[in-house]
């Protein structure tokens, strides 16, 4: 977020709402025993980044097995 151009403060501020909605994703799906940082990792790129992967998601499935 940083190299975003956020201040230090705003940027700590955006991954923890990221990374707080990525987690909150995963526990409804999921629920939350057992749950590892590393779990949140595809969920969060999807939160921060959802024009990226949701068109790589698109070219993928589209493409024959």
């Amino acid at each position: 977020m940083l190299g975003q151009k956020l201040s230090p403060y705003d940027a700590a501020c955006a991954g923890c709402v990221a990374h707080g909605a990525a987690a909150d994703v995963l526990a409804a799906r999921f629920g939350t025993r057992g749950m590892l940082a590393t779990d949140l990792f595809s969920t969060l790129q999807r939160i921060v980044n959802p024009e990226v992967t949701d068109k790589n998601h698109d070219e993928s499935s589209n493409s024959a097995p």
